[in-house]
């Protein structure tokens, strides 16, 4: 029980998750463990082994001390930390429990895997420390090709026609089949086959697809990363690729899933939403958010990367609803800025964060000006709504009339919560001190910053509030 359990532990974690049953057991018989105290430091620059940490956690600092990064149970590293670019030392924050496991094995497995290769190093002969922040940015590529795979692939036996084969092709409509025989892969027959081994050479549609089939086609395993199989497809100049495990088809991938995978990925999703002609687009845009973010976790990006990535679609739906309010209501008819406050100024929202938004229009602004300001807002902070970032229970919101005002009504309110800091005063100011600009003119945000700036440092009695 004790061993299974470690199996199972070691096979969830990076990149070790890309291994087969038998590298699995290698990496049990050669295992070593090791328990580090709170405070307990590593400065073996020269260390010959892997580690995985099974609990506790870590940071690495350089000689001055300096953070550069900090890991926790699931992680791996090993010497030279960071390519060897800078000396570091490992400090243990608390109490570490540790899986060890010898460079000759790592390296093993690094001349057979390209995800050990990337994980551990670029040379297989001297695999350096996992960069984290390499694997935020890629995140998609390391996912297992499992997760992108087509499941339930369709599949025929060798006797079948060309024509059987071609029919189920456009009746599942798909672009390949695979050719299956007592459950093994045999061969791929796909569409580029049948335009250039059918109708260009004249073969009859009644002939096996044996005939014409690929035999033998390159295949990947479930466990295997996004990365390989994009490689491989690269370096053979194929477009679909079989998955299989145990040598029984389990899935297949196509160049077409990597473009869907894309979709799901930021700076494609908040393209997406900038593309968005309508609110009914804008909100089946936003619903990929979730999909996204658990993407994220699988691949074990930062709690506070997910916060920033998760801000930066709600600037963009925010951004894109003011477009699409100014193309309802008519040009602006005086400045105006949107500035929000709370987790998505500080850019740490999670999944289910409020709104919490406020409207700094220009002084003078008249009643019809304060009209159009009131449907503008309602505007926006109902497609908020409907994209998933929520009413605020409170009411801190633009379409509220008290969170709309001209900059001399803003400064007078944070002018009041600093000189009278009674505690619903510092209650609003613990939400609003975290403000930042989103849309409009730049520079009313920074005249409101500016005065709020300048009176709490001078009032010592709102700061000891």
């Amino acid at each position: 029980m004790e061993l299974d359990d470690k199996k199972q532990f070691i096979a969830q974690c990076p990149p070790f998750n890309a291994l087969d049953d038998g590298q699995l057991s290698q990496c049990l018989k050669a295992l070593k463990i090791a328990y580090f105290k709170a405070g307990d430091m590593l400065e073996r620059e020269t260390d010959q082994q892997a580690y995985m940490l099974r609990s506790g956690s870590l940071e690495f600092r350089d000689l001055e001390g300096e953070f550069y990064d900090r890991l926790s149970a699931g992680d791996c590293f090993m010497f030279p930390v960071l390519g060897g670019e800078i000396a570091i030392n490992v400090h243990f924050l608390e109490d570490t429990l540790v899986y060890l496991f010898p460079r000759s094995l790592i390296e093993l497995f690094a001349s057979d895997l390209e995800t050990f290769q990337q994980f551990f190093g670029a040379d297989a002969s001297a695999p350096s420390a996992h960069r984290r922040s390499g694997q935020e940015r890629d995140f998609r590529l390391n996912q297992a090709v499992s997760d992108l795979m087509v499941t339930s692939p369709l599949c025929t036996h060798q006797s079948a026609s060309i024509e059987q084969a071609a029919c189920s092709m456009s009746e599942q409509r798909v672009s390949s089949i695979l050719i299956v025989d007592d459950q093994r892969l045999t061969g791929i027959l796909t569409d580029r086959d049948l335009r250039s081994r059918v109708l260009a050479k004249g073969v009859s549609p009644t002939e096996s697809v044996a005939k014409v089939m690929t035999i033998e086609p390159q295949t990947i395993g479930p466990r295997q990363t996004v990365y390989e199989a994009q490689m491989l497809m690269m370096r053979e100049n194929i477009h679909h690729l079989p998955v299989v495990d145990q040598g029984k088809p389990v899935g297949i991938i196509a160049l077409n899933d990597f473009v869907r995978a894309q979709n799901s990925e930021p700076i494609y999703m908040i393209q997406a939403i900038h593309r968005s002609e309508g609110r009914e687009q804008l909100y089946q845009v936003s619903q990929r958010l979730p999909e996204l973010i658990c993407k994220m976790i699988q691949a074990n990006v930062r709690a506070d990367e997910i916060g920033r990535v998760i801000t930066s679609i709600t600037d963009a739906v925010t951004r894109q609803l003011i477009y699409l309010a100014q193309r309802s209501f008519g040009s602006v008819p005086c400045a105006y800025a949107w500035v929000v406050f709370g987790s998505q100024a500080r850019q740490d929202q999670m999944l289910g964060s409020d709104q919490d938004n406020g409207l700094i229009l220009e002084d003078g602004a008249d009643a019809a000006a304060q009209e159009y300001f009131k449907r503008f807002s309602e505007f926006v902070n109902e497609g908020l709504d409907r994209s998933g970032l929520k009413y605020c229970p409170g009411g801190i919101m633009a379409m509220t009339d008290k969170w709309r005002q001209p900059l001399k009504e803003w400064q007078a309110y944070f002018t009041r919560w600093i000189r009278q800091p009674e505690p619903k005063a510092l209650m609003h100011a613990s939400i609003f001190y975290d403000i930042r600009h989103v849309a409009g003119d730049r520079s009313l945000t920074s005249s409101l910053m500016a005065l709020v700036l300048d009176e709490a440092r001078k009032n010592t009695i709102f700061q000891a509030c």
